[in-house]
């Protein structure tokens, strides 16, 4: 193995394990005085302004047109911004390894959607990471204690059905710029706006924070989103979109370990099965579309 591809292999780790700290920080935020709706507020936020800075000094071009940036906010943030309130919302009532395996979903999300709106063929070998993430969400929704909090279930699912909106809105190119990180960049801005509007209008924007939760804060603007989406875009380009996707599993699993060791979440068998089911039928999924380029471009 190239040097390069240890160096890309090593950069969308170390974004995916920073991803997955995100529900840590968002709790220690809670303790703080915050809530979700501020949490993501300052999150995008901060994120747009690190991003912004980034471009400025690598002095990249982010004219855009004014329709690329309605499709952006649209499809990208609107949807974005649902999602990510969602599953920080769902920490509430579910514990944030469990919710972070909800979220993850999407990918079967993904194929349900391309196949009924897109009439995209689906393979068997997606059907079975259907029944897989199916069967996983059946064994998550059970504890010790009995069923976990049904509402709690919701946000963690729609959450991942609404980030799958955002995937399929990315690859039909709603979302595409001149480079990856203008994109972003506009994301951010737009999930910013977006959220200060709802802030506003539902009250729901917390400024008298504990210093340990604007840390909390800036930490998952910073290095859990900015330098985080920076690391995996730069892994893409040294080891392709299928490895990075395999090695982004590492985020739930991240999420999972955080809340057993750091906030006493307990996990019994239902929970381990489930997340071990969920998490094969993303990776299942991710080979699946592996190979189906490889056999594409063995054809050409």
């Amino acid at each position: 193995m190239s040097a390069s591809n240890l160096k890309g292999i090593f950069y969308v780790l170390l974004a995916s394990g920073s991803y997955g700290m995100v529900p840590f920080f968002a709790l220690i935020a809670f303790d703080g005085g915050s809530n979700a709706t501020t949490v993501i507020l300052f999150r995008f936020l901060i994120a747009a302004i690190f991003l912004g800075a980034y471009l400025n000094i690598k002095k990249v071009d982010k004219k855009v047109t004014t329709t690329k940036i309605f499709d952006i906010a649209l499809y990208g943030a609107l949807f974005y911004v649902a999602a990510a309130l969602s599953l920080v919302v769902s920490y509430y009532y579910i514990p944030t390894g469990t919710a972070t395996v909800l979220h993850f979903v999407y990918p079967a999300s993904v194929v349900i959607i391309m196949v009924t709106l897109f009439k995209e063929k689906v393979l068997k070998e997606k059907v079975f990471c259907l029944l897989l993430s199916i069967a996983g969400v059946i064994l998550l929704a059970n504890s010790e204690g009995g069923i976990l909090d049904p509402y709690g279930i919701f946000l963690g699912l729609i959450s991942g059905v609404l980030y799958a909106v955002y995937i399929v809105a990315a690859g039909q190119g709603k979302l595409t710029c001149s480079d990856a990180i203008v994109s972003s960049y506009y994301l951010t801005v737009s999930a910013s706006a977006i959220l200060l509007i709802y802030g506003f209008l539902t009250n729901g924007i917390v400024l008298n924070l504990t210093p340990m939760a604007w840390g909390a804060m800036a930490f998952v603007a910073i290095f859990s989103t900015a330098i985080s989406l920076i690391l995996f875009l730069k892994g893409v380009g040294e080891i392709g979109a299928s490895n990075a996707a395999i090695l982004s599993t590492m985020e739930p699993i991240v999420s999972v370990v955080i809340g057993i060791l750091l906030l006493g979440e307990s996990l019994n068998f239902s929970m381990a099965s489930g997340t071990l089911l969920v998490l094969m039928s993303v990776g299942l999924l991710t080979l699946t579309e592996k190979r189906k380029k490889v056999e594409l471009a063995t054809s050409l």
